[in-house]
């Protein structure tokens, strides 16, 4: 299949997937319909013969029911009561009652009318039970089994010798087989029943009906027709106890006039068997069925409850088998219909994507050709539209690519020439990094004589704030002394004050000794004046002692602030000196530095310029 067109290959691979299944299931699926063809024709055959049991059944069911209806008849159970007591009663003429005589005797004398006592009201009500229950005959006899109404004129009188009366008296109901009836000069199927009081069951006489034959048919054969027949199917009802005799043929066409069994001698051999081994007791779900085949014509019979008939239906094989045949050949048609659908389906998706397709294969072929400017436009399912999408998508990064490779190669140039510059730099930087070295030298040099310098300063201020401790110390004295003195001025200003007070006194009492107290009083007035000089004295000494004790307070000031401003000075300095004795350290890593920074210059400059040729070489190519 390497290199087929898509089309090709797509027809041979979709094809095969979707025909080998429907092969496979066709072959299965025509093989099963043609058994379940066969299957159905036999079931449709079997439901034939089960619609004549049905109908037979319903038929028995209405007939018993009739009976029932008519021993219940007031008038009825009138008329055989009246009956009984007549037959027993003695004859006017002397002769024996009728129930002493004998059969022969009662049909003498009776051969004209066959009733016992005629009664046309009674006749008329058994005729009105007649037309309603589709009867052809009804007859009613008392308990002695002498007729007492009828429908119509009876064969014999007196029916207690009549097997279906014996069966009524014994078991209330009785169904017998369909057979020619002779009063009625038809075929008939019988039905009797007993008539009972109701009151304590008392046995009072028999009814008999007789149903025609051909009523029966006639219904079975209209029910049938409904089903629907196929064109050689034949349903035929067959009296197996006269030896065989087609009571009706029904065919695709209604009720046929043959009377030809089909099938002749062995199908009429086998009902035979099939209505001996038929249980007369069965249900109509236990029915005696039986499925063959015999020349080339499909047999199912089965036995009709209640009756000594078989129901025999049958159809060609070869109308079978052309069932199944047409199944089949529906089932090519339809294959064949299925892998035009397959084909058409397959070129209706395929065509718009093999165009799709060739359109990107072109589109791929002008871009290998240079030309960026292509695009596809591709419609479809999603997936194609996905990838015509990415191929757009690709163009356009293609051409991205080569803008930005134009870019790089402008940018690579620019890069070369910034190289170049960067060598001369490097190189600059070489000697600059030299000079540098040296003066970082000079400047460690420089450092170490500040410290020694911050050491002698430190010294120094060690000195001076010995010497401010020294004199707070001779200021602290000093004040110490001013305070004594302010004491001992306040002990002459207080003696003072006192000289003052007793100079009054003396006056005072000089004053009053008169002439005596003059010496006194002069005394007295030195004495005061003495003591105002005092205090004018201690005044001014405690003045100037505040005065002093103010500048002390001040100096004493001063040099607390100058010890305080010389210890935080040293503790400066101190800082000074650890700091220069770490910029000594760090201008010992800096040199270090600016060492390896001039070694790697070297290298670098060595590495540009080995860059710088590499470039130059990159975008000469």
């Amino acid at each position: 299949m390497k290199g087929w067109p898509l089309r090709r290959q797509m027809l041979t691979v979709f094809l095969p997937v979707v025909s080998i299944p429907l092969v496979v299931v066709g072959v299965g699926s025509g093989w099963w319909m043609y058994r379940h063809a066969i299957a159905d024709m036999e079931e449709k055959l079997f439901d034939r013969v089960k619609v004549c049991a049905e109908l037979t059944n319903e038929k028995i069911a209405q007939k018993l029911t009739l009976l029932e209806s008519i021993a219940i008849d007031p008038m009825v159970e009138e008329a055989v009561r009246e009956g009984a007591e007549l037959a027993r009663e003695p004859r006017e003429d002397g002769e024996t009652p009728l129930v002493d005589r004998s059969i022969s005797e009662l049909e003498a004398a009776f051969e004209m009318t066959k009733l016992l006592q005629p009664s046309q009201r009674l006749n008329d009500r058994l005729r009105d039970w007649a037309s309603v229950g589709d009867v052809s005959e009804i007859v009613v006899t008392e308990r002695h089994g002498f007729n007492v109404g009828y429908t119509q004129t009876t064969s014999d009188f007196v029916q207690q010798d009549e097997t279906w009366w014996q069966a009524s008296q014994q078991q209330e109901q009785w169904v017998g087989v369909p057979s020619f009836d002779r009063s009625t000069d038809i075929f008939s199927w019988e039905f009797s029943g007993s008539i009972v009081d109701r009151s304590n069951g008392e046995f009072l006489g028999v009814i008999k009906l007789g149903y025609p034959v051909e009523n029966y048919l006639n219904v079975l054969i209209n029910t049938l027709r409904n089903l629907g027949f196929m064109e050689s199917e034949v349903l035929q009802i067959l009296d197996t106890k006269t030896g065989g005799t087609v009571m009706a043929t029904l065919t695709f066409e209604g009720r046929s006039l043959q009377t030809d069994l089909v099938g002749e001698e062995a199908i009429l051999q086998r009902a035979l068997v099939l209505a001996e081994l038929a249980d007369p007791r069965e249900q109509l779900d236990e029915l005696t069925t039986k499925t063959f085949v015999h020349d080339r014509r499909t047999y199912v019979m089965a036995k009709i409850p209640a009756t000594n008939w078989v129901a025999i239906s049958s159809i060609e094989l070869a109308q079978v088998h052309q069932t199944g045949r047409t199944l089949i050949v529906q089932f090519i048609l339809l294959f064949v219909i299925v892998e035009i659908l397959a084909i058409v389906i397959v070129l209706k998706f395929a065509n718009p994507l093999i165009e799709s397709l060739s359109d990107l294969t072109q589109a791929c072929k002008k871009l290998t050709s240079g030309d960026l400017q292509t695009r596809v436009k591709i419609s479809g399912a999603a997936e194609i539209e996905s990838l015509g999408e990415t191929f757009n998508t690709i163009v356009e990064w293609l051409e991205e690519i080569l803008g930005e490779q134009q870019i790089w190669r402008e940018k690579t140039v620019d890069l070369l020439q910034e190289l170049q510059q960067m060598a001369v730099s490097i190189q600059s930087v070489a000697t600059s990094v030299q000079t540098v070295q040296q003066e970082v030298n000079d400047a460690n040099r420089i450092v170490l004589a500040g410290d020694d310098f911050m050491s002698q300063t430190v010294e120094r201020i060690e000195s001076i704030e010995e010497s401010v401790s020294e004199a707070a110390n001779q200021l602290q004295r000093l004040q110490m002394a001013s305070g004594r003195i302010a004491q001992g001025v306040g002990l002459v200003k207080a003696l003072a004050e006192r000289s003052n007070l007793l100079a009054l006194n003396a006056s005072v009492e000089a004053a009053r000794a008169g002439e005596q107290g003059q010496e006194f009083a002069v005394v007295a007035k030195e004495m005061r004046d003495l003591a105002q000089q005092s205090a004018q004295v201690t005044q001014e000494i405690d003045r100037l002692v505040g005065e002093i004790h103010r500048q002390t307070e001040f100096v004493s000031t001063a040099i607390r602030e100058g010890r305080d401003e010389a210890l935080s000075g040293k503790e400066s300095v101190h800082r000074t000196q650890q700091e220069l004795t770490r910029i000594t350290t760090a201008t010992d890593s800096i040199s270090q530095l600016v060492r390896e920074i001039a070694q790697a210059t070297q290298s670098q400059a060595s590495t540009s310029n080995f860059l710088s040729h590499t470039i130059s070489k990159m975008v000469r190519e």
